[in-house]
């Protein structure tokens, strides 16, 4: 997430910032990560009172800061388990199969258990 999205974010869901503020908001999470700002997302979506008109300003997003943190971290694990890494060592590297080769291999197998089926 960018600092523009969550703004847009924020906008949509607790109002609008006052412009100036909307300028320090996107400034001060500008240098972060993308995984730390979807933390403070969840953060806000959690923490922050739900009153329109009265987005999350700087002062409370340094306030959801450690639980931005550790919310981003979670983000951040769950994003690269997606991405077909290996999060334990096996010792077994395993092959990526398009669904077209899947298709083939499941059909295969639907052969061969058919045919055992019938012996």
């Amino acid at each position: 997430m960018t600092p523009e999205q969550f703004v847009a974010w924020a906008e949509a869901a607790f109002g609008k910032y006052l412009p100036l503020m909307k300028a320090e908001v996107s400034r001060w999470l500008q240098p972060h990560e993308s995984w730390f700002i979807a933390g403070m997302r969840m953060v806000a979506l959690e923490g922050h009172p739900s009153v329109y008109g009265k987005p999350p300003g700087v002062y409370e997003l340094e306030q959801f800061k450690v639980k931005a943190y550790e919310k981003g971290h979670t983000l951040e694990a769950i994003a690269s388990a997606n991405k077909s890494t290996r999060l334990l060592d096996t010792g077994v590297a395993e092959d990526f199969v398009t669904p077209e080769e899947g298709e083939r291999l499941f059909e295969e197998l639907r052969e061969k258990l058919a045919r055992k089926a019938t012996t």
